[in-house]
């Protein structure tokens, strides 16, 4: 009766909405973008699940470090693009796709990169909730500053899916820090469910670029450098700024760099095909190229903050332990870090951190010889 019932109300729609509900109507990127929206839902929920709430809270209260990312974000890697792009004369079709990756920040996946190397993840879910819903504002100013100035070429944005994004992040934030707060025995369950759809989601983005053969490797290697270097650049000059400069905490600098230079390359895909539809194969390997330049100047970033005592994992502990273990710190009642956990031969710090789940401060060394933080069981808030 409910089947029969749903089916004549379909019937009974206009033409065009009940088109749209038919699922035989739905293309092959209709579902891969339903199937990323989801997966980033899971892998932001888990993200911000697994912060301490009083950590989140207190970044945005001190506000230095989220207004320094989101300035690296918005003006510092768009700037360093159309430095690139003067300095090694792109032709439009790759300039304009260039300025456009620049101007796109990563959302969720560089929350999981902070996530996996201990780097302040709190800072990291801060950025991401102002960076999404400033987005709808800050990439249409940078396209008219930078692309229509420049090129006169006319970039028509996808509204639709930056709005459903800024929904689906904003959402997902206030429930994960909702859950973390009411249920933190839930909050190793919910970390590893947003590592499982971080990686599902990098993979429906990977399946999607790869639905075209574009031969980017192909180009010149001083293309490729050329593509390349807004990343690296942004990463040295945000580190300089946060923790020369201005001396955020290591944790939050490493947070502010990974956060500047990770990029939503999926957006810049899609804007590349919708720009450059004639020329598409060759638009579209501008923002491959940046997104395999992003592992190999992050990863070995993340190694050296590590070994430098620059993230909240302990240098001591093994690589496994620093990739796989959670060092996010929790905080007291008034804000400050909350009293050592006591240690002992089944504590996390014995065991070189707990998996990524709950678990205490480890703050460089002096934390490793502290033990861990908190009271009670791994996964309870003090």
């Amino acid at each position: 009766m409910v089947s029969s019932g749903l089916l004549s109300a379909v019937r009974s729609l206009p033409g065009d909405v009940a088109a749209w509900t038919r699922a035989d109507q739905l293309t092959l990127a209709d579902w891969r973008a339903v199937a990323s929206n989801v997966f980033l839902f899971g892998l932001v929920l888990g993200m911000a699940g697994t912060i301490d709430p009083r950590s989140f809270w207190a970044r945005v209260r001190e506000g230095k470090a989220v207004a320094l990312g989101i300035l690296c974000q918005f003006a510092l890697l768009p700037l360093l693009g159309f430095a690139v792009v003067r300095a090694f004369d792109l032709d439009p079709t790759a300039g304009v796709t260039l300025l456009i990756t620049t101007t796109s920040p990563g959302g969720g996946f560089s929350g999981l990169l902070c996530f996996l190397c201990n780097a302040d993840l709190a800072l990291s879910v801060a950025m991401t909730s102002a960076s999404t819903v400033l987005a709808m504002a800050l990439i249409p100013l940078n396209v008219l500053i930078y692309i229509r100035r420049t090129y006169g070429v006319a970039v028509e944005l996808p509204w639709a899916g930056l709005a459903t994004t800024v929904g689906v992040v904003v959402v997902a934030v206030a429930l994960g820090l909702v859950l973390a707060a009411r249920r933190p025995r839930w909050k190793g369950a919910l970390n590893r469910a947003g590592t499982v759809c971080g990686v599902l989601n990098i993979a429906v983005a990977g399946a999607s670029s790869s639905a075209s053969e574009q031969p980017f490797w192909e180009q010149p290697p001083l293309f490729m450098v050329a593509v390349g270097l807004p990343c690296l650049a942004g990463l040295v000059t945000a580190f300089v700024l946060a923790k020369v400069v201005l001396r955020v905490p290591p944790p939050q600098a490493v947070a502010i760099c990974i956060e500047c230079c990770y990029q939503n390359t999926a957006l810049a895909i899609t804007v590349a095909l919708s720009v450059f539809k004639e020329d598409a194969g060759y638009a579209v390997g501008v923002p491959l190229l940046y997104g395999i330049a992003e592992p190999l100047v992050i990863g070995p970033f993340c190694l050296l903050a590590w070994r430098m005592g620059w993230t909240y994992a302990p240098r001591g502990v093994g690589l496994c332990a620093w990739l796989w273990g959670n060092f996010q710190p929790e905080e007291g009642p008034e804000g400050a870090p909350a009293g050592a956990l006591e240690s002992g031969p089944g504590s996390p710090a014995a065991n070189g951190g707990s998996p990524k789940g709950p678990a205490g401060s480890l703050v460089g060394d002096s934390a490793a010889a502290a033990g861990p933080k908190g009271g009670g069981s791994p996964g309870e808030t003090e």
